[in-house]
C-alpha cells in the first residue's frame, strides 16, 4: 500500500505507525516521509517516542532534513531524554545538520 496511490494510502500508513514490529513501522515512515506533506511528518515525529530504538532512530534521522523550527525544538527535547546511544547519536547528527541557504526559519 506505500506505494499505492490510493485515497486510503495516508491512512493506511498512519494506522501502520502503530503496528507492533518495528519493520513495518520503520517501512510506513520511510513511505511518508517520501510525501514531503506536513501531515507525514508530524505522523513521523510521533515515533520519536516508539518503544523500539530502531524506530526512534530512523524518526531522526527522516526528520533531520525538515528545518523547522518546531522539528529541532522536538529533536531538543527528545535527546533531553533518550537513553540509548545510538539514537542519542542521531538526534545529535540531526540537530547538527545546517538548514538549507533558503532556510526562513519558519
Amino acid at each position: 500500500i506505500g506505494h499505492a496511490d490510493l485515497p486510503e494510502r495516508g491512512a493506511a500508513l498512519a494506522e501502520a505507525l502503530t503496528h507492533v514490529h518495528p519493520e513495518v513501522v520503520k517501512r510506513a515512515m520511510t513511505e511518508l516521509a517520501r510525501g514531503a506533506e506536513v501531515t507525514s511528518f508530524v505522523r513521523i515525529a510521533s515515533c520519536l517516542d516508539h518503544s523500539s530504538w530502531e524506530v526512534r532512530r530512523l524518526a531522526s534521522e527522516l526528520l533531520a532534513h525538515i528545518h523547522d523550527s518546531k522539528v529541532v525544538e522536538l529533536l531538543r527535547v527528545r535527546l533531553e531524554t533518550e537513553k540509548e546511544p545510538i539514537v542519542r547519536e542521531a538526534l545529535n547528527a540531526a540537530l547538527s545538520l545546517p538548514p538549507p541557504s533558503n532556510f526562513e526559519g519558519k
